[in-house]
């Protein structure tokens, strides 16, 4: 895989299994860098890097979910060692997750042995609040940042930082807000859905939408916090997850 998109991988002497996380709106591949310490020794740690920010910062951001969708799935897929493999994402990497997914298995694989959606509503209600933030004001988005949570309060000290990340933010948002759910078969691998309960963004029944787009289990895992759950329930999420990537190679069952 091209280090642009791949920039961080952790490599272990024995890999059972690899994780591809995808970030949030306005996130990189460097929100994911401390998970290298708690996750098992046995997982390859790949977080993928989107166009616009670190070393594919001179890259223009994009502004549909398919182009970014079909240039991940491209990237998974050109893997020359192959390893079961799991889809990690949050809010808006959850999205991406399941449109990867899709594009996978339509081009005929290689496909996730599981998918993990963190603080995502399920694509058929992704749009239902038909918002247009990418068209807000610098201002305006900078004010969404800080009330999202996720990133540091140090961030917002430094302007040129601000400045550079607005337009990353506002190009995610818009392939967010253009988003617009097409039905197709669902998938056949399991979906564990992790989200926050006082998220002000994603409640209940966008959690369990994501039931009826695989054939295979789902389980849901509901934490104390907001959007940004993992900041005060970190120990409680590493447990479902490293769980299940434990039991990746074991039958499949309902856990909730």
């Amino acid at each position: 895989m091209d280090t642009g998109l791949l920039p961080y991988r952790r490599s272990t002497a024995t890999p059972r299994i690899r994780l591809y996380c995808l970030p949030f709106a306005g996130g990189s591949a460097a929100a994911y860098l401390g998970w290298a310490d708690r996750l098992p020794p046995d997982v390859e740690l790949c977080p993928l890097q989107l166009p616009g920010r670190g070393a594919r910062a001179d890259e223009p951001p994009r502004t549909r979910i398919a182009e970014l969708s079909a240039e991940i799935a491209h990237g998974i897929a050109d893997e020359r060692y192959r390893l079961p493999f799991v889809l990690f994402g949050h809010s808006m990497g959850g999205l991406l997750a399941y449109e990867t997914a899709q594009m996978l298995r339509d081009r005929g694989g290689p496909e996730p042995r599981r998918l993990v959606v963190s603080s995502a509503r399920s694509p058929d209600r992704w749009n239902r609040l038909r918002t247009s933030s990418h068209l807000g004001s610098d201002a305006a988005l900078t004010t969404m940042l800080r009330a999202q949570g996720g990133t540091p309060p140090e961030f917002f000290d430094h302007p040129d930082l601000v400045a550079r990340a607005i337009p990353i933010l506002r190009a995610d948002l818009e392939a967010c807000e253009r988003y617009r759910y097409a039905e197709r078969p669902p998938l056949t691998v399991p979906i564990d859905v992790l989200g926050g309960r006082d998220d002000p963004e994603v409640d209940e029944a966008d959690l369990l939408g994501w039931r009826r787009h695989s054939t295979a289990p789902s389980s849901l895992h509901v934490f104390d916090g907001g959007h940004f759950y993992q900041e005060s329930s970190t120990d409680a999420m590493f447990t479902v997850l490293t769980a299940v990537l434990s039991g990746i190679c074991l039958p499949r069952h309902s856990s909730s």
